[in-house]
Formats: C-alpha cells, structure tokens, sequence
C-alpha cells in the first residue's frame, strides 16, 4: 500500500506563524498594560473623541471619556486583557520554537496557553463593553462590541492552528519519530 510519511515542513510553517502572531499579541499587551496604567494622553482621547462624536448623534465628553477609563482600570479590565495577552503571546512563542524543532511539547504548550489567555482576553472585553455602556456614545460601544468579536475570532484560530500539529497524524509522526506505523496488510 502508501508508506505514511512524516511531514516536517507543516509543524515548522505553523511554528514561524505562531512566532510571529504571539510577537504581535506581544504588541498589543503592551498597549493595554499601557491603557491601564497611565490611560490615554489629552491629545489621543481628543482625537478619539472627535472622530467618534462625527459618526454618533450623541456626543461623548472628555469628562464620560476619563469616567469609563478610570472605571475600567478600578476594574482591571485593561490589567486583565494586557496579562491574557501575555499569556497567549509568550505561549505562542515558545511553542511556535519547540514545533520549529519538531519537539512534540510545542502544540500542547500554544494549546494551553492560547487557551488561558483567550478566556481572560475575552471576559475582559465583555468587562470593556459592559462599562462602554455606562459612559460612551452609540460608535464607541459598537467599537468595543467589534474588539469583543474580533479578540474571540482572532484567538480562536490561533487555539485552532496551535492545536493543528497536534490532531495531525503525519505531523505527529514528525515530532516523535521513535513511533513506526504498521499497515494491516502485512501477514505475521
């Protein structure tokens, strides 16, 4: 019959994707640790402000801007989202290293923590959302309803591709080559 083959290329493509994905979630936790602890400058919340009072008939307030903001870090929504972040990109990193090694740990390690971090991201953008209701305009809560989604959709496939190596049988074969495959055709 066909020789099962292993495949080496497609652990190592997803590694380098995984890299580069928990580089970027990197990024973004940076960015809400930032929200979190010193909030947005006077000139960034300006700018946000104007731009959403245009494409809402309500106007939101520089005032209801800080109110959401400093309920949100009493909260630890931009805290929680920032460590979930973390979690997920550190996570994706050092799995996305081991599945360029072809080390059988890497889809298991992006699993759990993708998973983690997803979980914490998500129930903080509900908490964002949910204080996003109390003190902001119709367009900036269909902003924080779109981030919910977004976030949801964006580590799901990352839990999704992390867990792919791992569900793989020829991808499996690749990371534990000790393993030998016997067809059922063969007379003993």
């Amino acid at each position: 019959m066909y020789d099962v083959r292993p495949d080496k290329k497609g652990p190592r493509n997803i590694g380098v994707v995984l890299i580069i994905g928990g580089i970027i979630l990197l990024l973004y936790s940076i960015s809400n640790f930032s929200l979190h602890s010193s909030g947005m400058t006077e000139e960034e919340a300006q700018t946000l402000l104007k731009n959403s009072n245009r494409q809402s008939n309500e106007n939101t307030t520089l005032d209801q801007y800080r109110e959401f903001e400093s309920l949100s870090q009493n909260e630890g929504s931009f805290l929680y989202k920032a460590v979930g972040l973390f979690i997920a990109g550190i996570s994706s990193i050092i799995g996305g290293i081991l599945l360029r090694q072809l080390n059988s740990n890497g889809p298991y390690i992006a699993i759990g923590g993708v998973g983690l971090g997803g979980c914490a991201v998500f129930f903080s953008s509900i908490q964002l959302y949910q204080s996003s209701q109390q003190f902001l305009n119709d367009s900036l809560q269909l902003t924080y309803m779109s981030a919910l989604y977004l976030w949801t959709v964006s580590l799901g496939l990352c839990f999704a591709l992390s867990a792919l190596p791992a569900i793989n049988f020829r991808s499996r074969l690749a990371m534990n080559p000790s393993v030998k495959v016997h067809s059922g055709d063969e007379e003993s």
